[in-house]
């Protein structure tokens, strides 16, 4: 072995030893923060045990950390798909199922790999190297090699086989439940690209017949761009004049408390905002380009008559709503939940209209309205845009990604390329820091800029439903992952290592590179643990939002919404973007599983470690957004990505045993590779399978040969939206009124004065629920008067036209 050789095993086993110390301190750190605050704030720590409705409440964690950590191991997994639905529940079950292909895999490289790699005849390796499958000497040695990795595909297979039916049968049974079913979402359907002479509501009615059933309800979309301008318009200026008044309040407030009210001012005055804040310092703001520019106006005075006067447009406009031509897009609502999902399994065999697309369990909340009204064309054109911008990034990431993978060998470099000389002279545990911390914090940042990007373009191409969007977002952010976390980074980091007499032996890099490849494992070891020890510990501390709560005086405001989010509102996790990158954890598990089995082990343990944090997450801190749910169909998409993971091991393993170029190589390569098929053939077979049987209910005794359903008890449902019913999917801008102005009612009175004054405007206006203590701070005691409320006293929601008819 060379004496580079050496230095590089040396330098790898420093890198990795400097992870593990630097993950267990700082995952200690954050463990000993959350021993010592998880008792003293109840909205950090465990909101949902006394927020939301009282039926999708969960019990208190007990205060002592082992009953705290018990508490989190006996919670049932199907209480998280009860209380945030089926996303959640599978985002918690696809890390049990990591967890239970793992266990086994751990047991066997490490009791059967580990001694058969390690002793003599071998390669002479050393460090962690002495444990990869480039340490094998003997070709009689590699039948262990290719044993394990048959077995532990097959019992991958069966994991995968066993988690399809499990979702069938989950998704099914929930949205068969009778509280799923009680919902309006359940028996709404989505018809966008809808052809012309399916555009009045007889025809509608008529294409639905095949169903055999009568169709409750259908409207359809015009295109109203004006209107939708002017109700944001009105929105964004209701909402200002809300924190205006606000802001006016704090400052009365402050004055009196330190004795600064406007010196001569009348006591008696009937115009109370006077008395006790001078019109210079009354709230302003500019009309021009992002409020920096144009004419500075009285927010107080501008506002009202701003909003009465786009209200006013708007009731002119809606009248002549007739006069708007129709969309290509239109809503169904069916009497019965089977008839919906009839419907939209089968209306383009029954109408051979295959353009049009159906969507099923549609909330008005899940539109994207402006979207309905693009034709075909429209969205071909710019669906293929956004793949262009997509493909774009992703090669312009290539070059900083590679460049992370170099990072991570850097100790190779630095005795390759001259100028860098000077790294290999630094102390090896500073060269170990740079490789192992280093690296996976810089592919953080990277990653962390790429979801906006990507939700603005899949957004621009036309998509209708939020959820579609957060759907598209997953795979596209999964591509990333798989492509620059993973193949970019394994190429780069072998391509390093193949760096030595390039110039002499420059034929043989490829053969050079893919016999390298196993030296990338260092880099995602150091990655899990950095993920795992680092990120998990941290997110299960909570140390962060228990920080942020420091600064609840800049972070809460005195607005009443914004309060009232911040005392009512639980956090969530953005699944689109928080999954893909634990998939990619999994990815790596399952590739390095036979070529490098140290990984399997902390690969294991990083999922042991997820799988508490998130379910504890999922079950006691978030609440997760109604309008993004897809009832479970993120789940394919994981389960996908283990699929990728195999096709990856496999073909990996092929390449090494063919380039040992001994007959033994030959049959063992020739071996992966009809694996490799059968693994295709499984997956499609599962995918046909499981698809349609968990897309549309009336079609799972065909396809899962009558197995049954598992049952889920969602709660009842929660109001879908303010106002729904015969108007829940007109376009809102055609008649939703405005926001209710929510004022603080204060001591002073300006509270109720101002509510008064901006009434008279016909602004509907309200200082229910909200008040000003003594400290000038809002005390919040319901939601907003526009938004339903569950009264727990009443055990029902109040509706907003409750509280309208209260305050106009």
């Amino acid at each position: 072995m060379s004496a580079t050789g050496q230095d590089t095993t040396s330098s790898n086993t420093k890198t990795f030893v400097s992870a593990l110390i630097t993950g267990l301190v700082v995952g200690g750190v954050y463990l000993t923060l959350f021993y010592v605050l998880h008792s003293r704030n109840q909205k950090i720590f465990q909101p949902r045990s006394y927020l939301g409705p009282p039926q999708k409440r969960v019990k208190a964690l007990p205060k002592n950390v082992f009953g705290w950590f018990g508490g989190i191991i006996r919670e049932p997994d199907i209480r998280v798909g009860e209380v945030n639905g089926l996303d959640a529940y599978f985002f918690i079950r696809f890390m049990r199922a990591m967890i239970m292909i793992l266990l086994p895999s751990w047991l066997l490289t490490w009791t059967i790999l580990f001694p058969v790699t390690a002793t003599k005849p071998n390669k002479k390796l050393a460090g962690l190297d002495i444990f990869s499958l480039g340490n094998v000497g003997s070709e009689k040695k590699l039948v262990a090699h290719l044993l394990v990795a048959i077995t532990l595909i097959v019992w991958t297979l069966f994991v995968l086989y066993r988690e399809f039916n499990h979702f069938a049968r989950v998704r099914l049974g929930y949205l068969a439940s009778s509280s799923y079913a009680a919902d309006p979402r359940s028996r709404s359907v989505m018809i966008t690209n809808l052809p012309a002479q399916w555009e009045t509501e007889q025809a509608l009615r008529d294409a639905a017949a095949f169903v055999g059933a009568p169709v409750e309800r259908v409207w359809f979309i015009r295109k109203v761009k004006p209107l939708e301008k002017l109700f944001d318009e009105r929105e964004k200026q209701a909402y200002k004049l809300e924190g205006a008044e606000a802001k006016l309040q704090s400052l009365a407030a402050k004055n009196v408390r330190k004795g600064t009210t406007p010196a001569g001012a009348d006591p008696e005055s009937p115009d109370i905002v006077s008395r006790y804040v001078p019109l210079k310092k009354r709230p302003a703001h500019r009309l021009g380009f992002l409020g920096l520019l144009g004419k500075k106006v009285d927010t107080l005075e501008y506002a009202p008559e701003f909003i009465q006067k786009k209200n006013d447009e708007l009731a002119r406009e809606r009248a002549s709503l007739a006069n708007y031509p129709l969309a290509n897009s239109a809503f169904i609502r069916f009497s019965r939940q089977i008839d919906a999902h009839s419907f939209a399994a089968g209306v383009h065999k029954a109408s051979g209209k295959r353009t049009m697309s159906v969507a099923t369990d549609v909330i008005p909340e899940d539109v994207i309205w402006h979207n309905l009204s693009m034709s075909p064309a429209q969205r071909t054109i710019r669906t293929v845009v956004s793949w262009a911008g997509t493909i774009g990034l992703i090669i312009i990431w290539a070059p900083l990604v590679a460049f992370v993978g170099v990072v991570s060998n850097i100790s190779t470099i630095c005795s390759t390329v001259s100028f860098l000389n000077w790294i290999c002279k630094l102390p090896g545990a500073v060269v170990g820091i740079i490789q192992g911390i280093l690296p996976p914090v810089l592919l953080a940042v990277l990653f962390m800029l790429l979801p906006i990007y990507l939700r603005t373009l899949i957004k621009l191409q036309g998509e209708p439903r939020f959820s579609t969007v957060e759907r598209k977002l997953w795979n596209r952010f999964w591509l990333f992952q798989i492509i620059h976390g993973f193949l970019i980074i394994a190429i780069a980091s072998g391509l390093t290592k193949s760096l030595n007499n390039i110039g002499k032996e420059a034929a043989q890099i490829p053969t050079k590179l893919a016999t390298n490849l196993p030296g990338s494992a260092i880099f995602f070891l150091t990655f899990i643990l950095t993920v795992t020890l680092g990120s998990a510990t941290k997110t299960f501390s909570r140390a962060v939002p228990f920080l942020m709560t420091k600064f609840a005086f800049i972070l809460r405001g005195n607005a009443p919404r914004k309060a009232f989010k911040y005392d009512f509102g639980m956090s969530a996790i953005a699944l689109s973007t928080a999954w893909p990158p634990i998939a990619l954890l999994a990815v790596i598990a399952l590739v390095y599983t036979v070529v490098q089995p140290v990984i399997v082990g902390f690969a294991c343990v990083g999922f042991i470690l997820l799988y508490l944090t998130y379910k504890y997450m999922l079950t006691w801190v978030c609440e997760q957004p109604v309008h993004l749910e897809t009832n479970g169909f993120y789940y394919p998409y994981a389960l996908g990505a283990i699929f990728a993971a195999l096709y990856v091991e496999e073909i990996f393993l092929a390449a090494l045993f063919f380039l040992r170029k001994t007959t033994v190589g030959y049959i063992f390569g020739a071996i992966m590779i009809v694996v490799g098929v059968l693994t295709v053939g499984f997956q499609i077979w599962i995918d046909r399978r499981t698809w349609k049987a968990a897309t549309y209910l009336g079609t799972a005794s065909k396809i899962l040969g009558g197995e049954s359903t598992e049952n889920l008890n969602p709660p009842p449902p929660r109001p879908l939206s303010v106002d729904a019913g015969e108007q829940a999917f007109d376009h809102p801008a055609t008649w939703r009124d405005g926001p209710v102005i929510w004022i603080v009612d204060d001591v002073l009175g300006i509270g109720r004065s101002e509510a008064a004054r901006i009434n008279g405007y016909g602004i509907a206006t309200s200082t229910e629920g909200a008040r000003m203590g003594e400290d000038g701070k809002t005390i919040i005691e319901r939601g907003p008067p526009d938004q339903p409320w569950y009264d727990e006293k009443a055990h029902a929601p109040l509706t907003t036209t409750d509280v309208r008819t209260q305050t106009m």
